[in-house]
């Protein structure tokens, strides 16, 4: 007896669904260098439908993890110096023989809540982005054989600690951090799948009232130091230094620096490399350069924190990591 899917499948058949014609498509037009430079159209910003939207309303707008504050602030910022174009143009030319589509405007985007955000900002800078720094990083003949970008990744951590008192008997207690990424990017080589970056998002907007905040270096305190907190978590997490903020809007990149074991002690201040990138347009030869120099560095660096002990060349404790 034929089922209801088969009988579907043969009055479509018969109306000649079947037999769609398949076009040719023409050779994508752009080289990876112009498809990064292509101007990010302006995208309309609606709270009407938020409620979150409250005149005294705290930044982020979610309640940050009871985790965040067992990490600490930065002592001192000094500038990321990003690529020259120069430099960029020579990187990307590595894919010279990869061709692009351009990124079509979506009219139907209206940056509202933070999915709002993630949603524009992927379609604009991120995808374009992946599309050729796996170009870069893999169809041009090197080791990586896999740069992945996960969404919406968890992650478990279970940090070792040695207890500050030495009584006989005591045993040292482990801590449990559990992060949450909004997109975390991972490299395979020789087999091996390795972290290298990070990048939370939050509502349109929101980060915009930081900026002056991180140009002062003033960053220990209200919603910056939830800020730093939280990326801090999220790098001790991966074992990396990179991780990254944005609203659509503000895109601000971080590479923490100084001993991993002051990373988790709200007392101890560390050091950063900052940059803000305060427009769209800019964000995706930004956001390239940042995953370049990531990625080379973690290669440097070696493994993650793993239960064997920490990363080659830094001070960072052993770990365990469960990814979910």
């Amino acid at each position: 007896m034929a089922t209801i899917e088969t009988l579907a499948f043969q009055r479509n058949a018969q109306n000649g669904w079947d037999k769609l014609p398949h076009p040719t498509l023409p050779t994508p037009p752009w080289t990876a260098e112009m498809l990064l430079a292509h101007p990010i159209p302006e995208i309309p910003f609606d709270n009407s439908g938020s409620l979150e939207d409250e005149p005294n309303r705290k930044i982020p707008t979610h309640r940050s993890s009871p985790e965040n504050a067992r990490f600490g602030g930065i002592k001192n910022l000094t500038e990321w110096k990003m690529k020259s174009y120069t430099e960029f143009s020579q990187i990307v030319n590595v894919a010279a023989q990869t061709h692009f589509f351009p990124t079509q405007e979506d009219k139907t985007i209206s940056l509202c809540k933070e999915a709002d955000a993630v949603f524009a900002h992927k379609r604009y800078v991120i995808s374009p982005v992946n599309m050729v720094f796996y170009a870069v990083m893999v169809r041009s003949g090197s080791s990586i054989t896999a740069i992945t970008a996960w969404a919406e990744n968890v992650e478990t951590t279970t940090i070792r600690r040695t207890p500050k008192s030495k009584r006989a008997g005591r045993q040292p207690k482990d801590i449990t951090i559990i992060s949450r990424f909004d997109l975390k990017y991972t490299y395979t080589d020789a087999g091996e799948e390795e972290d290298f970056a990070v990048l939370e998002y939050k509502r349109a907007k929101t980060l915009s009232p930081l900026i002056s905040k991180f140009l002062l270096n003033e960053v220990n305190k209200g919603d910056a130091l939830k800020v730093v907190q939280q990326l801090k978590k999220y790098c001790r997490t991966t074992g990396r230094r990179y991780a990254a903020i944005c609203d659509f809007y503000v895109l601000i990149l971080f590479v923490f620096e100084g001993d991993f074991n002051e990373f988790e002690d709200p007392t101890k201040l560390t050091v950063a490399k900052v940059r803000l990138i305060k427009e769209p347009n800019n964000m995706p030869i930004a956001w390239f350069c940042f995953l370049y120099e990531a990625l080379e560095a973690a290669r440097k660096q070696g493994p993650a924190p793993s239960s064997g002990g920490p990363p080659a060349g830094t001070a960072g404790p052993a770990g365990k990591k469960v990814k979910t």
